[in-house]
């Protein structure tokens, strides 16, 4: 297998987000969530990734690379539906994603122990917004992506 920090970065980022006050009761998975048992909720998921390597020096001993990996997420806030209640589905889905930026801001290598370069959310980032009320229930999809760049 290349040598790629894709797994470790995902896993450490996914453990910090964890342990953040702000995310408390938040699942978060890597792939998409277990749907049972989610149907009102709050959860952040983990989805593709793609990337690129290059040589970063020319050199016989080391070979160092960077690579740089876009991993896609979407966080889902499920909520009842209440009048004019979409307002706060939405307010906490953004909180949601302030979240994974303060964690970004705050440890972009996550501990993985490579040299990083950065660590951001660097991609458009879209608001879906759905309501079943017959259901009862309202719901606010954000979709987003982390670019990381990496010394390998």
């Amino acid at each position: 297998m290349a040598n790629t920090v894709v797994l470790d970065y995902t896993n450490a980022l996914m453990a910090s987000l964890a342990a953040r006050a702000g995310l408390e009761g938040v699942v978060i998975t890597d792939g998409p969530p277990e749907m049972s048992g989610l149907a009102h909720g709050e959860w952040i998921a983990f989805l593709d990734v793609s990337g690129s390597q290059e040589w970063a020096t020319i050199s016989r001993a080391t070979k160092p690379r960077n690579e740089t990996l876009t991993l896609e997420f979407f966080i889902d806030v499920v909520a009842p539906s209440g009048a004019n209640n979409q307002t706060g589905v939405n307010a906490r889905a953004v909180e949601l994603f302030q979240e994974i930026e303060d964690e970004l801001r705050s440890n972009p290598g996550q501990g993985v122990g490579r040299a990083f370069i950065s660590s951001q959310v660097a991609t458009e980032f879209r608001l879906l917004k759905r309501a079943n009320l017959e259901e009862g229930w309202r719901e606010c999809l954000l979709t987003a992506a982390v670019e990381v760049k990496a010394r390998l």
